[in-house]
């Protein structure tokens, strides 16, 4: 669980020895930089030794640094909400009428952006995954709902075994309960720490589950139970879910590109079954 990092060493800082006091009064200082350095490197920095940073994070009820660590990022990411991105947006935004288009160009970067640090063999290894799975489930909250929906109705349509993960009384574990290596899970979350997605791809994993992660930080908590994780660009007044539509527009082209002609006769099959539907209810209305 998170706890106000920042607010509970200050509680404690009066119960630490001096050597101590030194390390946290830095981390206080350097919340960010404390957030991804390992041990060593705030040690030196606080001219201290490394022992004692292990120390002192264990004299505030963590397990050891790492799990201090782990604790800082969350409470940074957790800070960070669309307000202050927003915020942080607009004190850098010119004053004209065409400042619109800035959103324009960064969803573009962040498109980019997407596919320089996504390798190929890694999203065609993604592709494997879906195509050879038994059963494919979708999971995501907030924003990252939007393009899963999509995803999801287009996947499904090319393969007919996707499931939709959203909260619910136990549905989606529900869903989960019988799933085993055959079967994978993919899991978008951005900007987030621990969150609905991260319990779904936990239980997937303790399931045996194949697992993806869509996220836009390497060091999301997502990536530690993920076996393949596809990072995505998300930069923008708000969570900009321009990149990930786009991946997944790539990863449903590939897999048609794979299935070829089964995946035209399966959005055939579709496209004659919506439009016997659209006929039925366009007679019933006459």
């Amino acid at each position: 669980m998170m706890i106000d990092i920042k607010a509970h060493i200050q509680e404690m800082l009066p119960q630490l020895s001096r050597g101590k006091r030194k390390v946290a009064e830095y981390i206080l200082n350097n919340l960010e930089e404390a957030a991804f350095a390992p041990a060593a490197t705030i040690a030196r920095q606080a001219e201290i030794s490394e022992s004692v940073v292990v120390r002192m994070a264990v004299d505030l009820g963590f397990s050891g640094y790492k799990d201090m660590q782990e604790n800082i990022q969350l409470f940074i990411r957790k800070r960070l909400w669309v307000a202050d991105q927003f915020r942080q947006w607009m004190a850098n935004e010119a004053e004209n009428a065409d400042g619109y288009l800035r959103v324009v160009e960064q969803d573009m970067q962040n498109i980019q952006a997407t596919f320089k640090k996504i390798p190929p063999d890694i999203l065609f290894q993604a592709v494997e995954m879906i195509v050879k799975a038994r059963r494919i489930g979708l999971a995501g909250l907030r924003g990252a709902l939007g393009p899963n929906i999509i995803f999801y109705v287009f996947l499904n349509e090319l393969l007919g075994n996707v499931n939709l993960l959203t909260p619910g009384i136990g549905i989606s574990y529900d869903i989960l309960r019988t799933w085993n290596e055959q079967d994978l899970v993919i899991g978008s979350s951005f900007l987030m720490g621990k969150n609905f997605t991260l319990d779904i791809l936990r239980f997937a994993k303790e399931k045996g589950c194949q697992t993806i992660a869509i996220t836009d930080k390497p060091d999301s908590p997502l990536v530690q139970k993920a076996d393949l994780t596809l990072s995505v660009c998300v930069d923008g007044p708000f969570i900009s879910y321009t990149a990930a539509t786009t991946l997944f527009n790539v990863i449903l082209y590939l897999i048609g590109k794979r299935l070829k002609n089964k995946a035209i006769a399966s959005l055939e099959e579709i496209a004659k079954l919506l439009d016997e539907e659209f006929k039925k209810q366009y007679n019933e209305e006459d």
